[in-house]
């Protein structure tokens, strides 16, 4: 550490986080960025798609997973799933085509989960495309 600070430990794990580099994407920072194109896992991207959820009121919804890795893998699904509960609570969900995308060929890619949930998207109506 700085100041020639010594730790002692008996596992060290070191935690260097995923950085969020959309413009890395080709065309995602494009047309679109942050008035229908938006990322949840930075403030700004949430609030933008918070408001952009409130005047939805019918249409298509795409959750992408453009590339690995994720920041969050399980968050993508989880948002697919609160999107879809939210829509219903404001009495849109028939209006509303959910679509999940993944570069993965599952969207549930362990054993365990993809048994016990693998048909909770076709259960929720959201289309599954790997």
């Amino acid at each position: 550490l700085s100041g020639g600070i010594r730790l002692g430990y008996d596992v060290l794990v070191v935690a260097t986080g995923a950085r969020l580099l959309p413009e890395e994407t080709e065309g995602l920072t494009g047309p679109g960025w942050g008035e229908s194109v938006f990322t949840f896992y930075d403030l700004p991207g949430a609030i933008g798609l918070g408001h952009a959820l409130e005047r939805f009121d019918g249409g298509r919804v795409v959750v992408n997973v453009a590339d690995l890795p994720v920041k969050c893998p399980v968050a993508p699904l989880e948002f697919a799933f609160l999107v879809d509960w939210f829509f219903q609570r404001c009495g849109v969900r028939e209006k509303v085509q959910l679509v999940y995308v993944t570069p993965l060929d599952a969207a549930f890619t362990k054993p365990v989960a993809a048994r016990a949930l693998g048909g909770l998207l076709k259960e929720k109506g959201i289309e599954l495309v790997t």
